[in-house]
């Protein structure tokens, strides 16, 4: 693998070479195919793991894909009604930034044994 990089003069944005192997291609082909909604069980197949936590370790979502996902999704107002944004509208980009946000800033609780 070292020698193909070196005769391909493989180089990073700095022009300096990059330092490649077999493995980073399983990493990018597992996030590729997970970022092109090829179901988890697939990739795992094809990379041939052995379990699925195996396969979201080289599997990452890109947030271009979380967003995709999540402008698809049904959305409803405080009345339950259905809400429709024009994807393209400065309000489905507030919208976005704040699910974002919350994402990030939100801790889930941790799953324990209900209190008296």
């Amino acid at each position: 693998m070292l020698e193909w990089v070196k005769r391909c003069d493989i180089r990073d944005e700095y022009g300096q070479p990059v330092h490649l192997t077999a493995h980073q291609w399983r990493h990018t082909l597992g996030t590729r195919l997970i970022n092109r909604d090829v179901p988890q069980e697939v990739v795992r197949r094809i990379l041939d793991h052995d379990s699925h936590e195996m396969t979201v370790r080289y599997a990452q979502l890109s947030d271009t894909t979380i967003r995709r996902h999540w402008e698809a999704a049904r959305k409803v107002d405080i009345n339950g009604e259905a809400v429709t944004l024009d994807p393209d509208g400065p309000l489905a980009e507030a919208a976005w930034a704040k699910q974002r946000v919350g994402r990030a800033t939100q801790a889930l609780p941790t799953a324990t044994a209900a209190s008296p």
